[in-house]
């Protein structure tokens, strides 16, 4: 009892620091921090470590379009080649081309001697002959003309001269019967011999007018024979003539066309490919002169497998490309070549296309082979798009070949948008709640539970369909909304455990 009276003062001084040192420490206590007492009797077996989760790029297997396609290297070709020849010897005095220049069609590319040649020399004689010639032939036609106005007179004069040779003659038969008549009134005294002699003057009179209508035409087929003689001579002399004159045409037009020939002009807009002879050179009619390449549009040709030759048809699209730079073109197939490289067993396809740079104004013109695409010789690449569909598709990076066959890895139970977010402690996680808030033992924030986000990897069979640069087909093994690993899946067994590294 001593020992309690002299100590209780003591004792109550420690009672009542205890009891306020607890009250501070639940006042002032973080949360997430733990009284000695209360770390001791943790349970440490629920902060176990889990196994670390392998990071994986992971996407969703969904439809989409799928264009197969192939690609090569091509040549590009001119559509058309032109060789300039010249047609008549002479020397080059004026030359416009040089490899690159642009030609449009009738510019004079090639001068052969000066304005003053031999050439333009004849073509002057030429012409002079040319139009005497028709002069001479217009002379005679108006000669013909005359002579034919009087063979036409002739004619006339002949049908008059007949129509009263007819009317003489007739009229003379009527005599012939009518002095009969007249002679045997006179035996049978029925008219005096005066009378008689009076009608018979009328019927010699007759015989005189039919005699005299023969002679006029007699006379007048004479003329008409002689009328006709010379204008038939002159109809021949006429197209003689002309004859001569259209000779002369001729003449003019050769001699014209020789010295056209010597000025040369582009047969359409072209390109210079080579030149292989300088001005102030003699050439002749078998004498290359410059090398030019019709490329407004082109042909863009390249070899292919026979395997993938028979995946190509006509109207495919074709997307072609320069090597290096971003220059594209949008085409189709337009030919496919029936025979074979024989050598190669290669194929030859060709896209036919508008080669002029979209970009230059319709009105425009073309000053340099900046406006076009391509140019011939060049080496470009075709993308050719040999079919197309809708389907179900994985990266091309998510299919992995083991033995011929091919797989790819699914990413079984990840989290996505059906999947329900918790929140937990992560100095308790049995703690799982529907929403953020503070843990009720601790009192720290809860953070989202990322244990929901570890999925297990599973390698599965497929059978692929079309692929293109970025896709494949899945025709079977997959179905829409399935997870597969398109990267990070290297050193990955059935069974692992992976996370999306996006999320």
């Amino acid at each position: 009892m001593l020992f309690w009276r002299k100590n209780i003062l003591s004792l109550a001084v420690v009672i009542i620091t205890a009891i306020a040192s607890f009250i501070i420490v639940k006042i002032l206590k973080k949360p997430g921090s733990m009284t000695v007492i209360e770390s001791q009797s943790m349970d440490m077996t629920a902060m176990k470590p889990k196994s670390i989760p392998y990071p994986v790029k992971i996407t969703r297997v969904e439809p989409i379009v799928i264009k197969n396609k192939i690609t090569y290297t091509a040549n590009v070709k001119a559509d058309e080649d032109i060789d300039i020849y010249p047609r008549i010897t002479g020397q080059i005095s004026y030359m416009k081309a040089y490899p690159g220049d642009i030609v449009r069609k009738n510019e004079l590319v090639v001068k052969l001697d000066p304005d003053n040649s031999e050439y333009k020399a004849k073509q002057l004689e030429a012409d002079f002959n040319a139009q005497a010639s028709m002069f001479n032939a217009n002379i005679a036609n108006e000669e013909f003309k005359q002579k034919e106005y009087e063979y036409k007179a002739t004619l006339s004069d002949k049908k008059a001269a007949n129509e009263n040779l007819n009317e003489a003659l007739a009229t003379q038969k009527y005599w012939d019967s009518e002095i009969i008549r007249q002679k045997k009134m006179l035996e049978d005294d029925v008219i005096s011999l005066s009378e008689y002699e009076l009608q018979e003057s009328y019927y010699k009179a007759s015989q005189a007018k039919a005699k005299a209508a023969k002679e006029k035409l007699e006379a007048a087929n004479e003329r008409s024979i002689a009328a006709k003689a010379a204008y038939e001579s002159m109809s021949h002399h006429k197209h003689h003539q002309y004859n001569l004159a259209q000779k002369a045409n001729a003449g003019l037009l050769d001699a014209k066309i020789y010295n056209d020939y010597t000025s040369i002009r582009a047969s359409a807009n072209a390109v210079v490919t080579k030149r292989l002879v300088s001005p102030g050179v003699t050439v002749y009619p078998n004498t290359l002169i410059l090398e030019l390449a019709r490329i407004d549009k082109i042909r863009v040709q390249c070899e292919v497998s026979e395997k993938d030759a028979s995946k190509i048809k006509i109207n495919d699209p074709v997307l072609i490309k320069k090597i290096d730079t971003k220059t594209s073109v949008k085409a189709k197939i337009t030919s496919l070549f029936p025979a074979s490289d024989q050598e190669y067993r290669t194929y030859t396809i060709e896209a036919y296309i508008d080669n002029v740079n979209k970009n230059l104004s319709k009105n425009s013109k073309i000053l340099s082979l900046n406006d076009y695409y391509f140019y011939p010789g060049q080496y470009v690449v075709m993308e050719i798009t040999t079919d197309t569909t809708y389907d179900l598709a994985v990266p091309n990076s998510a299919i992995v070949y083991r033995n011929g066959q091919a797989y790819v890895w699914l990413a079984l139970n990840i989290k996505n948008k059906n999947t329900k977010t918790t929140y937990t402690c992560v100095m308790h996680p049995q703690i799982n709640e529907d929403k953020p808030g503070d843990c009720p033992i601790c009192g720290m924030v809860l953070v989202e539970n990322k244990d929901a986000e570890d999925k297990t990897a599973k390698l599965v069979k497929v059978t692929l369909g079309l692929s293109d640069n970025n896709y494949t087909q899945i025709i079977s093994g997959l179905k829409q909304g399935d997870l597969v690993i398109s990267h990070g899946y290297d050193e990955l067994t059935d069974g692992d455990s992976v996370t999306d590294e996006d999320l």
